[in-house]
Order: C-alpha cells, then structure tokens, then sequence
C-alpha cells in the first residue's frame, strides 16, 4: 500500500506507518546479511517485489548485486530512488504490478518477497511468474504475517483488531470499513498459515524453510525496532525479567516459529 492511500483510509496505526517506513533500511541489511549468509550476493541478479521504500534494493545494491526493485505506488518509488541516491548507490526502481510483470525466465539468483504476499490477490500467479524467472538453485525471500498465530488471533498486525484474522475476507473487510471504521479500504487480500504458504511455492518448484529466528532475536534485543507498541512493551519486559535466553531458545524452535510466531519468516530455494 502506498503511504498516502495509508493516509487517505485515517487508518488509525499511522504512527505505526510511518515507523515501519523509518526502518527500511534497517530491515533491508538484515535481509542482506541473512541471503549472503547463503549466497555470495556480488554480481548477482535480484529483483524486490514490493519494495516499499526501498531499502531491500539498497542494502542489496550495497552488496554489490544488480537489484531490480518494483512496486505498484509511484510515491513509494520516488521515496526508494531517494534513499537510493542519498546511499549512494544505483538499483533501478520501476512502477510494475507484481501480478503483471513480464520478466525473462531463468535470469534472476534471488527474488524479495518481504510483507508484500498478503496484499496480492492473486498469489500463486505472483509465485509462478518470478519461480519462472528464477535461476535453479535461485533463493527466495519470503515473509508473511502468520494469520492463525494466537498474537495475531488476538491484534491483527495490519489493523489491530480481535478476531480479525480467522474471517473470511468479505466479512473482514465490512468489519474494518464498517463496523469499526478502522480505515476506508481493507489492504490485506491473501492470508497465509505455514502449511498454506510452502504448499503454494512448492507447487512452483521452490522449497522453503523457515528462519524467522533471525528477525525475532533482533528485534527481543532492540525493541525500539517493533512497531506494534504492545509487542514493544512486552519485548521491554522480557529484558527487565532478564528472560531473554529463554526467549531466544523459544524463538529457535520450529513449532514455535510454524504455531506461534507472529511472522512466517522463510528462506525458500529453486529446485526444479
């Protein structure tokens, strides 16, 4: 969603918004630093779906990687190229709908999927046209809220409402429109489970795997990194308690990170 259709819909988490714009770069080198942990990323091929404010494309133009990076919102693309020539680095950012992009096949070692696939009506379209494009043995970035975790049964991430994430999506939509008047627009058009999310790559020929560790453990030891200001104080509390470790052990464990964890982080890798 681009900031000022965010503005126009008075969603009511437009601190938080602004917050999650604020940290592009941030997120974009720790997405760096995890697909370089598995890939040499100089002189590879990468295209960031959705790229919001760019800071994926950066943090990979950093790394010395040809970045390609799109997004349906030609605010959110001035915004990139901005923060592009103020690090001093040249992706290109082009205005393309992720549903309709035309890209060669097999040209691309890595392709940025990051909090973009909820907001795709048709995704399986989206995962077929890049697995197209996509190298054998490309990697794939992937992250998605986890719609039937209990954090988010009980706050949905996007609007913050009960219940939100276990209704259909008629019913979710009139319920933010409507009845709570949360926003004039419902922007969440896909929702995803761990089941959901690597039966649909799989079916492209990508196998995923979870890693969201990496972004829980960050984000317990620097909670001025959360957006969500309940998520904040509850991370803040963790570390007065000094329960950290055994928070972090927590994170480390699959069930957790398939059940219960707020985020399906991923890493997924072509394989056909």
């Amino acid at each position: 969603m681009a900031e000022e259709e965010l503005r126009q819909a008075h969603i009511v988490t437009c601190a938080g918004v602004r917050e999650y714009i604020q940290g592009a770069q941030r997120r974009g080198e720790e997405i760096a630093r995890l697909l370089a942990s598995r890939m040499s990323l100089e002189g590879k091929r990468a295209l960031d779906v959705g790229t919001g404010d760019g800071g994926v494309a950066v943090a990979l133009s950093r790394w010395k990687c040809f970045t390609v990076a799109f997004d349906n919102s030609w605010d959110n693309v001035v915004r990139a190229r901005q923060l592009a020539r103020e690090a001093s680095v040249t992706p290109s950012f082009l205005v393309m709908d992720a549903e309709h992009a035309g890209l060669a096949p097999d040209r691309l070692d890595m392709v940025i999927l990051a909090d973009v696939l909820e907001h795709v009506a048709d995704p399986d379209k989206v995962v077929s046209v890049l697995a197209d494009s996509m190298k054998r043995g490309a990697l794939c970035y992937v992250s998605v809220p986890n719609a039937f975790a209990p954090w988010n049964i009980i706050r949905e991430q996007h609007y913050h409402l009960f219940g939100l994430s276990l209704m259909p999506q008629r019913l979710a939509k009139s319920y933010v429109t409507r009845v709570r008047k949360r926003s004039t627009i419902y922007a969440v058009r896909s929702k995803f489970s761990w089941r959901s999310l690597r039966k649909l790559f799989a079916a492209h020929g990508i196998a995923l795997e979870l890693c969201g560790e990496f972004r829980s453990i960050s984000r317990l030891e620097h909670p001025e990194q959360l957006i969500d200001p309940v998520q904040r104080s509850i991370a803040t509390f963790l570390s007065v308690l000094r329960l950290r470790p055994v928070v972090k052990a927590l994170f480390r464990v699959k069930l957790y990170q398939r059940w219960f964890a707020p985020g399906l982080v991923c890493i997924g890798r072509k394989i056909e």
